[in-house]
């Protein structure tokens, strides 16, 4: 916010583009979150542990005190932990870099399972970069099995209103 009150202070425009992981904590591929894990050259007996904590999991559903048969979690990392936070942030933190190759001018912020994409906007083909983000955020999120909960993503346009009384000096 300090940013963007710097940015609106000296009279910019700025969009910005608020989103939220639809059960980001819940979806989160094991498999393809120890990729990520081994690519940050993590010793093989952390990741060893850290797959033991994640994937030597069952449960079974209780419905009108019925109960299922036992089943494996495939996926999800478990809320309320101490380490679950910080297995979600390097899930999705190469996110910010790649936005940055897609334009060095668009920002995008992480915190827990909400991003916030924004830019300043001087012209049309600023709005069509920012597009050009969030089309890259839509992919990305595809591409790692975490939906975009749409009905929690909302656009914004801060600016300064300019007095509309024609000055009497």
């Amino acid at each position: 916010m300090d940013e963007w009150t710097t940015l609106l202070d000296s009279g910019a425009h700025v969009d910005v583009i608020y989103t939220d992981f639809a059960k980001a904590f819940d979806t989160v591929s094991h498999g393809r979150l120890l990729t990520k894990l081994k690519s940050y050259n993590i010793s093989d007996k952390l990741i060893a542990w850290i797959q033991d904590f994640l994937c030597s999991r069952i449960q079974s559903i209780c419905v009108n005190g019925e109960f299922s048969t036992w089943f494996d979690v495939l996926s999800g990392i478990p809320q309320g932990s101490i380490i679950g936070p910080l297995l979600f942030l390097i899930y999705i933190n190469d996110l910010p870099d790649l936005c940055a190759l897609q334009d060095i001018n668009t920002k995008i912020y992480l915190y827990a399972d909400d991003a916030k994409i924004y830019k300043v906007i001087n012209q049309i083909p600023d709005q069509f970069r920012l597009q050009a983000v969030v089309n890259l955020v839509k992919n990305w999120s595809d591409e790692w099995l975490l939906r975009l909960n749409i009905n929690k993503c909302k656009t914004v346009s801060y600016h300064i209103k300019t007095s509309l009384i024609p000055s009497t000096t």
